[in-house]
């Protein structure tokens, strides 16, 4: 052992300089000391695995415990042996066998099937298929608690944890993980239940009331209403097999989906009606066949749907056949979505997307709604044909003086369109083309300067501005840009440093939250006089940047209320323990004022000094508490002294309060503290 080690622990056994060295802690927000660390989730999130793994194995049963929590996150086989102590120690975990299946915690599992009798049960394969748990699902078949595996069984798990029962019962949401996971379970039912043996087909769906589908949707199926009634009959009952905006999911995601599909469909009969049922396939449901005949690129995969090339009628296939598998939105965002990317379509879908996301031109709806993803799902288009040619009429119809100019761009904001999709190129085609049609004669509206993200973008327009003056004028609307603002400084400085002898309050409220940032670390060059509205940019950058409180120090000359501050949030902590450190007088003097009472308890308690400042009168709630709940001032406090299983703070408060009944009911009565009161009432 080294020396310095050796020294150490001498000094930690040491109980009176143990002591003395936690004194010296003057700001605890986020520090805990070991007796204090009992809440799992805290060690978790914060990395203290081998504590949590001490405490575990030293039989500490003061922890507090997130039941899901603790199943999600310890998984290894080396887990076992956690288990054993946690269900020892704190037996009602043991009760809590579907948080254990939902997480797929097997080594749990195991525990309380091996030392706690606990027998596993159908119920229990179906909720971890269902789940998608499958090291549990592989557990209890393997040992045989739920008997043969059966033809019946095999209907019961597709019926109630995959197929159309569990899909028309299930209203979870239409996330990423939800699509997913039914697709994993399609295929992991298919690999464990469908081989060789005699079981190769699946039940039979049940009957779903499903919404009709509209005419105008049947050219997208390539048959008319006869058709649709009987031709499609038959797949109606797989309407609900996914739940997805399509078009936010990726390609190999699709491809799957589409795999998936054709082999639930094959499945679904003997081999004479499969004969049958091929004769009778519509053109728009691929066979696994055609699916593993399409060869895509890395890129190509992982790249959305939605984002894909429109010319590709592959990707378009896909799209259409897992588009009638799909339970649409209430809008039709699918149909929608496909209607403007592959037919074009404006007149019914103009509602819920923007025609420049596809590259289409539509001139009365530039005004109809805002500009935020000019191109998004046309940009991988081949050589960006829909993006020039969208450029070209946007350019045509501005040179037209016959058209109007309600239906077609202006010269700015069809700049603007340019920045916010961020192509210099593009930018310079539409740039050229104008300067051509207008004799050179044109200019760009300053504040189009707060749409631009890249610095080459900005270089370029910035030596298109022709007069000094406007350049110089350009700077207040950078400073949101923290990273064009140092641009403009380190690569203009003359006109930077001309640009701040005209900086004022207007341009500093343009964007607090933005502009805070460089403004704070530039504060020198701002040679102002204090600007009222400097408080909002300090909240600003102390929210943004809570570690950076330190930096009030460069202002420290501004007399600066606290009370601006709302309360509640660590950042706000950060300050109030700031002002306390180097202006404690104007608290005592009350120079400082109205600071929240729920605060001055937190920050008094943090800093150790919760006795000190009640008694000086620091902190008074009285007058509230006849006015308030007692939840309104002690409520952040309550937590933190739950946290850190404080209960002497607790006695304490009790004690100081004893003639207060309002809060003694409160302290005695919250749940919050229940915990802490029970172990004062057992000492």
């Amino acid at each position: 052992m080294e020396r310095e080690e050796i020294l150490f622990w001498k000094v930690f056994k040491n109980k009176f300089l143990l002591k003395e060295i936690f004194k010296k802690r003057t700001f605890r927000l986020g520090c805990y000391s070991y007796y204090e660390c009992n809440n799992v989730d805290w060690m978790i999130n914060n990395g203290y695995l081998d504590l949590l793994y001490f405490k575990i194995n030293s039989d500490d049963k003061d922890l507090i415990i997130e039941k899901k929590t603790i199943f999600k996150y310890f998984k290894s086989t080396s887990t076992t042996t956690i288990f054993s102590k946690l269900f020892k120690n704190y037996p009602n975990l043991v009760n809590f066998v579907p948080e254990i299946i939902e997480n797929d915690n097997l080594q749990a599992f195991q525990v309380i099937v091996d030392e706690h009798n606990y027998i596993p049960t159908e119920s229990n394969l179906l909720q971890s298929i269902k789940c998608g748990s499958f090291l549990i699902s592989n557990f209890i078949i393997s040992k045989g608690y739920v008997g043969e595996i059966t033809n019946e069984l095999k209907d019961r798990i597709w019926e109630n944890s995959i197929g159309y029962q569990a899909l028309v019962l299930e209203k979870s949401s239409y996330s990423k993980i939800d699509n997913e996971l039914h697709y994993r379970k399609c295929k992991y039912f298919i690999d464990s239940f469908i081989g060789n043996d005699q079981y190769k087909t699946l039940p039979k769906p049940i009957e779903i009331d499903l919404k009709y589908v509209a005419p105008d949707k049947h050219k997208v199926f390539g048959g008319g209403i006869t058709n649709i009634k009987s031709t499609l009959k038959k797949y109606d009952n797989f309407k609900y097999l996914f739940k997805m905006f399509i078009y936010e999911k990726s390609l190999e995601f699709i491809l799957n989906c589409c795999s998936i599909i054709s082999t639930i469909l094959k499945l679904q009969s003997d081999q004479q009606q499969q004969q049958q049922q091929e004769q009778e396939r519509p053109s728009f449901i691929l066979t696994n066949e055609e699916i593993n005949e399409m060869k895509f690129t890395s890129k190509e995969l992982s790249t959305n749907i939605g984002e894909s090339d429109s010319n590709d009628d592959r990707i378009k296939k896909l799209f259409i056949m897992v588009l009638y598998f799909t339970n649409d939105f209430p809008l039709g965002e699918n149909y929608n979505f496909l209607g403007m990317k592959y037919f074009k379509e404006l007149d019914s879908y103009s509602k819920l997307f923007n025609p420049i996301e596809f590259g289409t031109y539509d001139g009365e709806s530039i005004f109809k709604r805002a500009i935020q993803y000019p191109f998004k799902y046309c940009k991988n288009d081949r050589n960006g044909e829909s993006i020039i040619e969208y450029i070209k009429k946007a350019v045509d119809d501005i040179n037209d003086s016959s058209i109007d100019n309600n239906k077609k761009f202006s010269i700015n904001k069809l700049f603007e369109t340019c920045f916010i999709h961020d192509d210099l190129n593009l930018f310079e085609l539409v740039y050229n083309n104008l300067t051509n049609n207008n004799n050179n004669n044109v200019s760009f509206s300053i504040d189009t300067f707060t749409k631009i993200k890249s610095i080459k973008m900005f270089d370029f327009i910035f030596n298109k501005i022709k007069t000094d003056e406007r350049k110089i004028e350009s700077f207040k609307y950078l400073t949101k840009n923290y990273q064009l603002a140092n641009h403009f400084k380190e690569n203009y400085s003359n006109y930077y440093y001309q640009a701040l002898g005209t900086f004022s309050k207007q341009s500093l409220s343009m964007n607090y939250e933005e502009s805070s940032r460089f403004m704070i670390e530039n504060w020198e060059d701002f040679n102002i006089d204090p600007i009222e509205n400097w408080r909002h940019l300090l909240f600003h950058f102390c929210v943004k940047n809570p570690t950076k409180i330190q930096e009030l120090n460069k202002i420290d000359e501004i007399t600066i209320p606290y009370y601006m501050f709302s309360t509640g949030n660590e950042s706000i902590l950060k300050q109030l323990n700031y002002m306390l450190t180097f202006r404690y007088n104007e608290f005592i003097n009350s120079t400082i004022k109205n600071v929240s009472s729920q605060d001055m308890f937190m920050v008094s308690y943090l800093r150790g000094q919760l006795k000190e400042f009640l008694e000086n009168g620091l902190i008074n709630i009285n007058d509230e508490i006849d006015r308030f709940h007692p939840t309104s001032v002690l409520h952040s406090l309550s937590i933190e002294i739950s946290q850190r299983n404080d209960y002497k703070t607790l006695e304490f408060l009790l004690s100081y309060y004893s003639n207060n009944s309002k809060l003694v009911t409160y302290f005695k009565s919250s749940r919050i503290l229940s915990k802490l009161i029970e172990k004062l009432n057992n000492i």
